[in-house]
């Protein structure tokens, strides 16, 4: 069959295409092939003359012939997902209403297309969505027993789950309704509950998984989702951060129950009710139903992220890797005579499983991504009682096994892009929870037979700082590591460092200020900012405040100080502070912009932290302020205005 259509423009096969029929199956055919070849090469035509073509070539595929119609729904795929091409309403709606009478009427095997062909049109169309959505996936919809879990063929049913997740995706000018997204949210959740113990090496069952949390980070941007069983959702998705994951396994009970309790004492310093809860059902769970058991030690293993562990892990694996390099010596001298077919079936092993880790580690992505909505649109006194599923409440003992957590991905999961989900993660939980660690204490002693709320929260506290100093050591990419400094950075504005271990904030202070010369804007711009929600906070104790004011950094916080305590530091010697200094360096000589503008907010927030001591270096901020008023950058002007404010 001749393919070649050098000089064929989209009218030539409107013409052509008037003059069929619907008997005239083989010019059908040859017109579809010619069109799909067009599509390869990377042709784009005119909008409304090549709707009207797809939507002539609709009508000219009789009912039955499946062969036909999958021909023309890879060929309406193409068009949309592949070359993007626009349709007019017109030609929108009438290929919809087809597409959805093929899925209806179609055989089993041509059922995947057509649906690919519906995905393509309702990722391309918003007008009209609102129309189509009751017939997809209303009572009774076109979609509705495709996305039940006992669907057999898994195929059918993840091109099912595209069409929800375009639906989803492109919802019109109205949010979807409440009946909607509890539909949506319910055949997700349960595809998501049911399989998770599916086979891990089944590409279609994590494609599914992977777009069935897609529709659910939608379903999360809406506040009027209701959801009853709250703790079985954290549950899974907390299974599906470490999907795939080596050395991790599932928890055989996914229902996770409220272990922290907001003291009743501050109830009144809420500014939000409880009846503001956008999950007003969860409240009413019993709040004495403990923790469920932890899975026995030989099911889990490398879960706490110790340096001693991590020590004697290397040396087992080394011993492991000593005896299979012996065996492996071995097994190679006697398959040497084995036929170069192997060669590319290994070949084909090896890219099957790079395929699998790769959607693996897309799953544990958007299971962060749908944690992330959640926490945003959930009352966070909620969020607060189920911390610690997901932060670690105790210090790290030899031998003893603890629960996966955050930490688990940020610190052990090889794909970057997973562990800034978790980073992220992390941000957002503790942004906004200065109500929550208000409570916390690390001044006294952790009693083994009861340990308090104000405990827990300490130790939580400083195990973070641990965890995030560790990957902030470990780290080389500067996304990750501006997203590591912007945790710290919501970190101090939520601490009471006053109340704990001062060596907690010192330490982290130390090795985040090495970041101040980085190589990357970004990195140094999010290095600074933590300085800045540093002096932001007024629960940092008081040897952090001569920190700041002194003129040398690394010999204060190395303890070789010798401030007289009754005076300012920076008076005492006579120079200004090194965060003085560091401000007006950045801000006079040539840095970017970027680094001007936030040494410039550091600035502003030193002098309103120490306005009182301010004078000892006022001649090097008045300096500072006349060069920002005289730059010719508006932005430079308007923040030396604010910091003279």
């Amino acid at each position: 069959m001749n393919l070649d259509t050098p000089k064929l423009t989209i009218k030539d096969f409107c013409a052509k295409v008037q003059t069929l029929k619907v008997t005239d199956v083989i010019e059908l055919n040859l017109v579809i092939d010619q069109l799909n070849a067009l599509n390869y090469l990377n042709f784009s035509g005119d909008c409304k003359e090549y709707g009207e073509l797809l939507c002539n070539l609709a009508n000219l595929v009789a009912p039955g012939n499946d062969h036909m119609l999958s021909k023309f729904c890879c060929l309406l795929y193409f068009s949309l997902h592949k070359q993007k091409v626009t349709l007019l309403k017109p030609s929108q709606e009438y290929l919809l209403n087809f597409t959805i009478s093929a899925v209806q009427s179609c055989a089993d095997w041509v059922c995947g297309d057509a649906l690919m062909a519906l995905s393509a049109l309702l990722e391309s169309n918003s007008d009209y969505s609102k129309k189509f959505k009751e017939i997809l996936i209303g009572e009774n919809g076109v979609l509705t027993k495709f996305l039940e879990t006992d669907y057999d063929d898994k195929n059918i049913q993840y091109n099912a789950f595209q069409c929800l997740y375009s639906l989803m995706k492109c919802p019109g000018e109205s949010s979807l309704d409440v009946d909607l997204l509890d539909f949506c949210f319910k055949n997700c959740f349960l595809i998501l509950k049911d399989q998770l113990r599916s086979n891990m090496g089944d590409i279609l069952v994590l494609k599914i998984f992977i777009t069935s949390l897609k529709c659910l980070q939608y379903v999360f941007t809406s506040k009027n989702m209701k959801v009853g069983n709250f703790g079985e959702l954290l549950g899974t998705l907390k299974n599906l951060l470490f999907y795939g994951l080596p050395g991790q396994t599932f928890t055989q009970d996914t229902n996770l129950y409220p272990t922290l309790r907001y003291p009743e004492t501050s109830q009144l310093q809420e500014s939000q009710s409880e009846s503001d809860s956008p999950y007003p059902k969860l409240r009413k769970q019993k709040k004495n139903k403990r923790r469920p058991k932890k899975t026995p030690q030989k099911k889990q293993t490398n879960d706490a992220p110790s340096m001693e562990e991590d020590g004697s892990s290397a040396v087992d694996a080394s011993e492991g890797i000593a005896n299979l390099s012996l065996s492996s010596s071995k097994f190679l001298s006697e398959t040497k005579v084995r036929s170069s077919s192997s060669d590319s079936e290994l070949s084909d092993a090896d890219n099957h499983s790079s395929k699998i880790k790769s959607l693996q580690a897309s799953l544990r992505q958007n299971a962060y991504f749908v944690l992330q909505n959640i926490v945003k649109v959930s009352d966070r006194k909620l969020i607060f009682s189920y911390w610690s599923y997901f932060l670690p409440e105790h210090p790290v003992i030899l031998g003893l096994v603890t629960s996966p957590n955050i930490f688990t991905t940020i610190l052990k999961d090889p794909a970057s892009q997973v562990r800034l989900g978790a980073l992220t993660l992390l941000a957002e939980m503790l942004r906004g929870s200065k109500q929550f660690l208000m409570h916390a204490d690390g001044r006294n002693a952790r009693h083994m037979s009861f340990t308090s709320l104000s405990s827990i929260l300490a130790t939580m506290i400083s195990e973070i700082h641990r965890y995030l100093l560790l990957t902030l050591l470990s780290e080389n990419s500067s996304l990750l590591l501006i997203q590591i400094l912007k945790c710290y950075a919501v970190l101090s504005e939520n601490v009471p460092y006053c109340k704990l271990n001062s060596d907690i904030l010192l330490k982290f202070l130390k090795h985040v200020k090495t970041y101040l010369n980085h190589k990357d804007i970004q990195v140094r711009v999010a290095c600074i900012a933590v300085f800045c929600s540093v002096l932001n906070s007024d629960q940092i104790p008081v040897d952090i405040d001569e920190l700041m004011l002194s003129s040398n950094f690394d010999n204060v916080a190395n303890g070789n100080n010798s401030i007289d305590h009754n005076s300012s530091p920076s008076c005492a010697v006579h120079q200004s502070p090194w965060i003085i200094q560091l401000c007006k360096n950045n801000i006079l000589n040539e840095e970017p912009l970027p680094i001007k503008i936030q040494s410039l907010q550091l600035l502003s927030s030193v002098i309103g932290k120490y306005f009182q001591k301010s004078f000892c270096f006022f001649e090097a901020i008045e300096n500072i302020i006349l060069f920002c008023l005289n730059n010719p950058d508006t932005s430079i002007q308007l923040h030396g205005a604010k910091v003279w404010d």
